[in-house]
């Protein structure tokens, strides 16, 4: 067993945002609304595959802040990797930016097919975190842009755990199995 992966499941009824918040308790409701009101004058912008090429090294930079303060550090993706994502998914890869006065303080990527919206890097400077609630207005930016695609499961990955099921994703278990190339150590290793 490794750490468990959260997804959301679309409501195949909603239509946009408003069809989630109406079905969200009362509580859960006002939290996602106070949320959304603390973005202020924060715009969210699709970026073109010319402008994630201009503000390459900015998306580089915010990723790394997310990076770092990771507990784990697997792979550290180059200045390039958004750009060249965009070119070899085209539609089917998506950057959103969060702009304060035409300044990137935060954005969100993911890849999509016909049922499956996948929550790939994001970047975030932290020195607005707390005061544009940023990561979890990142995650309401998901759960929208998955209702949009259409798709039928937003999969958020395995970090966050509480605050994603504040949301409505749920864990489910991963498995991840190893074989040895070695046929005694493989034998043993049962």
């Amino acid at each position: 067993n490794t750490d468990p992966e959260m997804i959301f499941t679309v409501n195949p009824e909603w239509n946009n945002f408003d069809d989630y918040l109406a079905a969200l308790s009362s509580k859960y409701r006002i939290r996602a609304n106070n949320v959304k009101t603390k973005l202020g004058t924060v715009q969210i912008k699709d970026l073109s595959l010319d402008e994630i090429i201009e503000k390459e090294q900015e998306l580089f930079l915010l990723n790394d802040q997310v990076i770092r303060k990771a507990p784990v550090k697997l792979i550290r993706p180059s200045s390039s990797y958004f750009t060249n994502l965009k070119r070899n998914f085209g539609d089917h890869y998506n950057i959103k930016a969060f702009l304060l006065d035409d300044q990137i303080i935060a954005f969100t990527s993911a890849l999509w097919n016909e049922h499956h919206y996948e929550a790939h890097y994001i970047g975030i400077d932290y020195t607005y975190n707390a005061e544009y609630s940023l990561y979890q207005n990142i995650l309401y930016s998901y759960i929208n842009d998955a209702i949009l695609a259409p798709s039928s499961k937003l999969f958020y990955g395995r970090t966050a755990l509480e605050i994603k099921s504040t949301v409505g994703a749920k864990p489910y278990q991963l498995y991840c199995y190893f074989r040895f190339a070695n046929r005694v150590i493989n034998t043993l290793a049962r």
